[in-house]
Formats: structure tokens, C-alpha cells, sequence
């Protein structure tokens, strides 16, 4: 009896096992990105290389369209990647394809719709999942397919409407996990920490140093 008591508590209650649609949460979601500004985003953290795990910071700039981030990593090896154009420098310390992809749709264009879309995420899909104590809408994916890890989706988080995970198909299966959103560092602007996996194996591993709004650019 106590095991099936436990395993209930485990269990979103039978209020919050409510589903909203999936236009409505991405609404909702690309709502809860809106600022008046640019914003500059600076991190820390490791990366796994070619090389081996190496220490690396980051610095993204988000101003509208325009989508930047350079790397540095050690031994004084840089690399620097705008939207639309090719990597300068080290692509060995470049975030993913998929992270520059995910980042650049959610904090340079404000639209998860938009990243649902370019994903084709399954708009008609979704089911309740548990993410750590956080109940989260899964868009993209029923809950007969609960375990497939192949198909895209995108957790948000069913009281705050932040995205929590990202799951981009493909040859590797590379995942972006962003969460505590209410960080000292960032305020509601960015999640405090980003996880990156690839192939059921982490990439990335970073923390967020400093998170500001500059001037008064983007839409």
C-alpha cells in the first residue's frame, strides 16, 4: 500500500493533468521571451571536444534577427558564428547546429512556434511529463510515444510557460535542456543552466555568469 501511495504522489493531480493546446502553450511560451532591448548573455561551463572535455565561456547577443555568440576556450583558442554566416575561428569549441538553431529562434526571434515549426514538431501531439517536480506539457509527442526519444518536441512548463527541453531529431539526437529560469544571474531573461546531449551523451555542460537587456533594439 505505501508503494502505490508513493507512486501516486509522483502522479500531476487530476487538476493539473489538464491539457492546453499546443497554439496556446506555444503563444504562451514565445509570450513569456518579450523584453525591450537586446540581450547579452554571458556563460561558463565545459564542453566535450574532439580533444577531450576543455573549460570554455560563452557570450551570445541577441539583438532582433541578429544572433551572435563567441567561444573561448583554452590555450587562447577563440571562435566566433553570426547567423547566416560561417564559424571564424575554432569550430571545435562551436555550440551545436542545434543549439544556435534552438537559442537563436527562442531569444533573437522570441517565436517558439516559429522553432516548433522548423522542428516539425507534431502541433496535433502532447502528453504530461515530469521533470524533476515540475509538471511540463510535452508538444510533439502522444502519450503512447511517451519513450520515443526520436521524435521532436519541446517541454514547456505547464504554471510558467518556460521551456524547459528541447528535443531535436536526427542522426545524433541531440537534446537542449535549459532550466532554472529564475537564477541570480538571470532574472526570467534566460535559464541559469544549459545541458546539451548528443547521442544520449552530454556536449555542453554551462552556467550562466551574467544575463542583461542593452538599449532598446529587437522588434
Amino acid at each position: 500500500m505505501l508503494e502505490l501511495i508513493a507512486a501516486g504522489a509522483l502522479l500531476p493531480s487530476a487538476a493539473s493533468a489538464y491539457l492546453l493546446p499546443n497554439e496556446h502553450l506555444l503563444k504562451r511560451a514565445s509570450r513569456r521571451l518579450s523584453r525591450k532591448g537586446d540581450l547579452q548573455v554571458a556563460l561558463v561551463g565545459t564542453a566535450r571536444t574532439d580533444a577531450g572535455v576543455v573549460p570554455i565561456g560563452e557570450r551570445w547577443i541577441f539583438s532582433g534577427r541578429h544572433v551572435q555568440v563567441d567561444v573561448n576556450g583554452p590555450g587562447s583558442r577563440t571562435v566566433q558564428w553570426r547567423r547566416g554566416g560561417r564559424a571564424e575561428g575554432d569550430s571545435t569549441l562551436l555550440p551545436t547546429e542545434a543549439e544556435r538553431e534552438v537559442f537563436g529562434r527562442m531569444f533573437g526571434d522570441r517565436d517558439v512556434a516559429g522553432l516548433a515549426r522548423h522542428l516539425r514538431v507534431d502541433l496535433d501531439a502532447s502528453h504530461l511529463d515530469l521533470l524533476g517536480d515540475r509538471v511540463a506539457h510535452v508538444v510533439g509527442a502522444p502519450l503512447a510515444r511517451r519513450r520515443d526519444r526520436t521524435a521532436p518536441a519541446i517541454w514547456i512548463d505547464q504554471a510558467t510557460f518556460e521551456v524547459l527541453r528541447v528535443r531535436i531529431p536526427g542522426r545524433v539526437g541531440v537534446e537542449v535542456r535549459i532550466t532554472d529560469w529564475r537564477g541570480p544571474s538571470t532574472r526570467g531573461l534566460f535559464p541559469q543552466r544549459v545541458h546539451v546531449t548528443a547521442a544520449g551523451r552530454w556536449v555542453r555542460r554551462l552556467e550562466v555568469d551574467r544575463a542583461h537587456v542593452v538599449g532598446s533594439g529587437g522588434r
